[in-house]
């Protein structure tokens, strides 16, 4: 009966985590129906379809297929059932390693998790989910499972690269590396980049996701932490080095300190949502905890976020409400392309139109100021008759898009015509 009411609890606990995405607002990434649908029109990831992520998620035998292309529900039931599932494994993991006040354990873990931007849908999200299976399935031993550990490593790895050191530290830790485990690595590494092969574009991968990321990305888009940001970094930091002080665990804060990579090059908290798992999985596993102090800590972070749950409710940020009636202005407009600088990319399948020239480019300086890429956009831009919506407003860290890539827009004013003003939406016609 009281395993039965703990189990309950677990279940209240994560539900109050949807409630809170649900009351906050939501940020379902753009990437997770805008890539499916580009591809579904014959886009080809690395070729046509600029992104310099690793075939895994987003392209490869285990991306997500396109949920809705103009209704963000089953993507947003999705992003809450990973949460949901996310926090009921590892509470049956805590339950399993007879952890000492697992639902408290897991009440923090919640409770931090909305401080590291849970209410946002990226990478980090699929890899905590990923990362607490790995952990039910350390507790099982059979071969089959070792070798879905091995799977969900690389899936982890090609997801976030920068994690390597922290995969390699996680698997001595939890002594795994075995045939099986390497097997189930080598598999989902075959099948991710089999699928280049399959597409014929592998070298158009090795020049983005290899040469443009070491060369270009890493270096432009760079953005640092926040005062505050530090602050709470660092806190969860400090509680791991002195648990470790007492336990003499060194190579699980060892693995912690190497999840913090997932931060760079671009800070963002949702970045670090598997070194908060790990931290609150790490302390949970230490008999040297205080108890008061694991409520001292629930409370800090708690007071945090009601003070921004006061200040910032932006709904869903993705798909915000005005895009509606501008998408169907640019769903009556000739011809089945149309080029969005700094716009909302969701407008293209939401008008059902496609980027002129089989070239998808997203509007970032970095993609934009890059030679290469800023060549091949002019000539698609040159290639067709499509017309051009510009967003004057849109930033990028601050600054804003038409003066941070001056050539495409200055492009944009001297070949095509101005004829509509909307805000600060700009639709130009091609001269003729």
């Amino acid at each position: 009966m009281a395993t039965f009411y703990q189990f309950f609890l677990a279940i209240l606990i994560s539900f109050a985590q949807v409630v809170f995405v649900l009351s906050k607002g939501y940020f379902l990434s753009l990437e997770f129906t805008l890539y499916p649908y580009l591809i579904s029109h014959g886009f080809v990831p690395y070729k046509g379809l600029l992104d310099q992520h690793f075939p895994s998620l987003f392209f490869g035998a285990f991306s997500l297929p396109l949920l809705s292309s103009t209704n963000p529900t089953p993507l947003l039931l999705l992003f809450l059932s990973l949460l949901f599932f996310t926090n009921l494994l590892f509470y049956r993991y805590l339950k399993i390693k007879k952890t000492q006040h697992p639902l408290l354990w897991l009440l923090l873990f919640v409770i931090v998790m909305a401080y590291f931007s849970v209410n946002i849908l990226w990478v980090e999200t699929f890899i905590n989910f990923l990362l607490v299976i790995f952990l039910n399935l350390s507790l099982a031993q059979t071969k089959f499972s070792k070798f879905l550990m091995g799977l969900i490593l690389s899936q982890i790895l090609l997801l976030r690269p920068t994690l390597a050191p922290c995969l390699i530290a996680l698997i001595f830790l939890y002594k795994t590396l075995n045939l099986e485990l390497t097997l189930g690595f080598i598999t989902g590494i075959f099948v991710s980049f089999g699928y280049l092969l399959f597409q014929n574009n592998f070298t158009d991968f090795i020049q983005l996701a290899i040469v443009f990321n070491s060369s270009t990305y890493a270096k432009a888009s760079v953005l640092f932490p926040t005062t505050r940001q530090l602050f709470f970094v660092g806190l969860l930091l400090g509680l791991s080095f002195l648990n470790t002080l007492r336990s003499q665990k060194w190579l699980a804060f060892l693995v912690i300190c190497l999840s913090l990579l997932a931060s760079f090059p671009r800070f963002g908290l949702e970045h670090l949502q598997p070194f908060v798992l790990l931290v609150v999985l790490t302390l949970s596993q230490s008999y040297h905890f205080s108890k008061w102090l694991l409520y001292l800590v629930i409370m800090l972070f708690s007071a945090q976020i009601l003070f921004g749950l006061r200040l910032h409710r932006y709904g869903n940020y993705f798909w915000q409400p005005h895009l509606y009636p501008l998408a169907q202005k640019l769903t009556n407009l000739p011809g089945p392309e149309i080029y969005l600088f700094g716009a909302s990319d969701l407008l293209y399948p939401l008008s059902n139109k496609l980027p002129p020239g089989k070239l998808y480019l997203p509007s970032l300086p970095w993609y934009l100021n890059y030679p290469p890429y800023q060549t091949a956009l002019l000539s698609s831009l040159k290639s067709s008759p499509a017309p051009v919506l510009v967003d004057t407003n849109f930033s990028v860290d601050g600054q804003k898009l038409i003066n941070s890539s001056p050539q495409i827009y200055e492009y944009i004013k001297m070949n095509y015509n101005l004829v509509e003003t909307e805000g600060s939406f700009e639709l130009y016609i091609k001269n003729q």
